[in-house]
């Protein structure tokens, strides 16, 4: 798991293997600072996420002041009692975005993850080519060195570009809303055509709200 903060700081990753046991081995020669945990499934859950509010959220946030805020998608799924007391003692509030918005709202989804995705890449063929051309996969204890070149390969400028593009910083809910879709307010003149277009889009009740804001706005 990746985050950020707005000023363009990427935290420590976080990573999640599908095992029962982790091994010493899987978490070495990594990224600095980088977490490692394994859940039966593979799939990030409410005790990693604690687990990271403790060792990766709360020591970057820790020397901050005034209200923090962290943002995320589905998040819902993994919080829990003891990960919402560790916040609200350390004066850090939750926004969860909504469901089928993401891709408007998400920083990291907008500027960050798509250059991450294709170095990501240019490196696994570079191993291929190389040491891992035995391998059909990557071995667990061969990713933190891996991954250790990806992290050396993020720009803050991606970060800070997503917050801007997502109107979050400096805040801007414009950003968003002139990125919906026009809705025709007229139910009898939609063609197929248009509401295929808008469904596609963007989930129309997500719509319909963030246009209410839009005219709320409007002089």
């Amino acid at each position: 798991m990746f985050a950020a903060a707005a000023d363009g700081t990427i935290l420590p990753p976080y990573v999640v293997y599908k095992a029962m046991h982790l091994y010493q081995s899987w978490a070495e020669g990594g990224a600095k600072n980088a977490r490692y945990n394994r859940t039966k499934s593979g799939w990030f859950d409410s005790f990693c996420f604690e687990d990271w509010v403790l060792t990766v959220a709360l020591p970057y946030l820790k020397n901050k002041t005034g209200q923090k805020i962290l943002i995320g998608d589905n998040l819902s799924s993994h919080l829990s009692m003891e990960s919402v007391k560790l916040c609200k003692d350390n004066d850090i509030s939750f926004i969860l975005l909504s469901a089928n918005s993401t891709h408007l709202t998400q920083p990291l989804d907008e500027a960050f993850f798509r250059p991450l995705k294709s170095t990501w890449r240019q490196i696994l063929e570079e191993w291929k080519k190389g040491p891992g051309r035995a391998e059909a996969t990557v071995p667990k204890d061969k990713f933190p060195a891996l991954l250790k070149k990806l992290c050396a390969s993020l720009k803050e400028e991606n970060v800070i570009s997503g917050f801007k593009k997502c109107g979050i910083a400096p805040l801007n809910r414009n950003k968003v809303l002139s990125m919906l879709p026009k809705i025709i307010d007229d139910e009898e003149n939609q063609n197929p055509e248009n509401i295929q277009k808008n469904t596609e889009a963007v989930d129309r009740s997500f719509q319909e709200l963030l246009q209410s804001l839009r005219h709320d706005q409007t002089p």
